[in-house]
């Protein structure tokens, strides 16, 4: 199993994760251009991913989900409360909309994927899971605190991507 992490900040997010074959991105916060180009640097296109998991419905996590999927079809994996606000800024992705309950796994290609819920200022964020080839990736984003959901959705895993830039008290001042 092998991440590559495209971006990580408020001006975008979006990771790849690949195991035997199984190519899944997590979020796409940058620009269709920016994620085919880094997608490029690995020898892989579009035409490679098996599906996009969305960690919540933030511009800087979800920017380049619409060209993206527009041009390659690609399925979008994500809770409900979540993929209602991605319907309701993009409509037309409704045939790609792949909703996942938080705490259920599903396959995604030659990858196990649980999703757990994380501390975020939106109604439904999560964090990721992903079991391949005995390895296990725990990814989560926007943590500003650590809560018993996060603590148990990462524990125990191979490798952790763990973004922590969130601060509620930055926002409510700011």
């Amino acid at each position: 199993m092998q991440v590559h992490v495209f971006a990580s900040s408020s001006r975008g997010n979006c990771a790849l994760v690949s195991s035997a074959g199984t190519h899944i991105l997590i979020d796409a916060g940058i620009s269709m251009r920016r994620i085919k180009n880094a997608l490029g640097e690995l020898g892989l296109g579009p035409k490679d991913i098996s599906g996009v998991l969305v960690t919540h419905e933030h511009t800087d996590h979800i920017s380049g989900l619409r060209m993206l999927t527009k041009h390659h079809f690609v399925p979008i994996f994500a809770p409900e409360k979540v993929a209602q606000a991605l319907l309701r800024a993009m409509p037309e992705a409704e045939p790609l909309i792949r909703r996942i309950l938080p705490g259920a796994g599903f396959e995604l290609g030659e990858m196990g994927v649980t999703s757990f819920r994380t501390p975020h200022d939106t109604p439904e964020s999560v964090g990721y899971r992903l079991t391949a080839a005995g390895k296990t990736l725990a990814f989560a984003t926007d943590c500003g605190c650590l809560t018993r959901e996060l603590v148990e959705g990462t524990a125990g895993a191979d490798i952790a991507v763990i973004e922590a830039n969130h601060d509620v008290e930055m926002l409510i001042n700011g």
